[in-house]
């Protein structure tokens, strides 16, 4: 018997128990889809962390202060004086609370950002409409706001909200800017409402900085200039424990650890799910050999060879997990077809791991459907006829 024709029988072999072959296919659909959505998904947003972080260069460092000693803290005007030292091109500062905002229907309490002109520049937040805050609304503690782009739709929906107040702490601010979307965020800045750092302090009751931001001039030094902004810390704080220092790099490189830990994981999962549905096609081949005990009798007391015999339950087995493959790589495509339409990052389809999905199907249908399909191949004439 030829392959063509063993490939045939196989197909009416399948379709004649169409339920029973799609169980047998589940394990490996959810393998492969498993493997090729969760890949896709991750490279999707691997991809658009990096372009912000990469958009961010690496030359930005950042000061986190967690300290609570009033004698330890930095004001704005203390943040700004980091300027002066050598390598630093721009500063800038912000403080951080919540506070409850409300707008006609809408009441909830919202992440606040108070900051200044310069803060938008190095974390590379781009304008979507309207204006961005200004060095003078710090200076005269103007009651504006830039709303993020998330934020904005939960509060106004679809209506144009620059130009309209909104009301923070029982204080009307007046909207003035958009931000666009930054798709995975990191920081949730899609969420947030940013306003001067002077107005900000007042209402989360909060006079001093929170994080610090510096851009250098050259950063093949920037080790050095992260020494120089040490020592002055360290001026301010009795502990180094009270202040974290990081740059854009070291930030990086977690990401990248967290990426790969994220890649380990998924093949992990994908292969777990292969391996048990290689399983479930072995059991359902060794039932279908004693099911067609007689058929294997019958034909070989025809002439089939052992190798005719080997060849259709394997060929068989192959079949049902190329099938399962097929299936679980489509769903897998279209699954990520819709996450990156709703959330609106790039595409992170990898044609490799598709194909790697469905040969490792193929494989599987080999490695677990040797053995019914050599069982079937040893069974002896005479004694395949005596079965019922």
């Amino acid at each position: 018997m030829g392959v063509v024709q063993s490939f045939k029988l196989a197909f009416k072999q399948l379709l004649s128990n169409k339920m029973r072959s799609l169980l047998t296919m589940l394990g490996i659909i959810i393998g492969v889809l498993s493997v090729t959505l969760l890949v896709s998904v991750a490279n999707s947003m691997t991809s658009s962390v990096n372009e912000q972080l990469d958009s961010l260069g690496s030359n930005l460092i950042s000061v986190m202060i967690s300290s609570k000693d009033p004698n330890e803290q930095l004001s704005y005007d203390d943040a700004l004086k980091y300027k002066n030292l050598s390598n630093v091109k721009d500063v800038s500062a912000s403080v951080s609370g919540a506070s409850n905002v409300r707008y006609e229907n809408y009441n909830e309490s919202v992440s606040i950002t108070g900051t200044d002109k310069d803060f938008f520049s190095l974390q590379n937040k781009k304008l979507d409409s309207g204006r961005l805050i200004e060095n003078v609304d710090v200076k005269y503690n103007s009651k504006v706001c830039v709303l993020g782009n998330t934020i904005s739709k939960d509060i106004f929906g679809f209506v144009d909200p620059i130009g309209k107040y909104i009301t923070i702490n029982g204080i009307k601010y007046k909207v003035i800017g958009i931000l666009e979307t930054s798709g995975a965020d990191l920081t949730a800045s899609d969420k947030q409402i940013y306003m001067p750092i002077s107005s900000a302090s007042r209402i989360i009751k909060n006079p001093y900085v929170s994080t610090m931001y510096l851009n250098v001039k050259d950063d093949s030094i920037i080790d050095n200039t992260m020494a120089s902004i040490e020592n002055k810390l360290n001026k301010n704080f009795d502990d180094k424990n009270d202040y974290k220092l990081i740059n854009q790099q070291q930030i990086l490189d977690t990401i990248y650890q967290m990426q790969d830990t994220m890649k380990t994981t998924v093949g992990v999962i994908a292969g777990i799910s292969l391996l048990v549905g290689g399983i479930g096609i072995m059991n359902i081949m060794l039932v279908s050999v004693t099911e067609r005990t007689r058929e294997i009798g019958i034909r070989k007391a025809l002439g089939a060879k052992r190798r005719d015999i080997l060849i259709q339950f394997l060929i068989e087995s192959i079949v049902i997990s190329l099938i399962g493959g097929i299936i679980g790589s489509l769903l897998g495509v279209l699954g990520s077809l819709a996450f990156n339409s709703v959330l609106g990052v790039s595409s992170g389809i990898s044609w490799g791991v598709v194909s790697f999905g469905l040969l490792f199907s193929v494989f599987v249908g080999v490695v677990f459907g040797i053995t019914p399909a050599n069982k079937a191949s040893k069974l002896l004439p005479i004694d395949a006829l005596r079965s019922e």
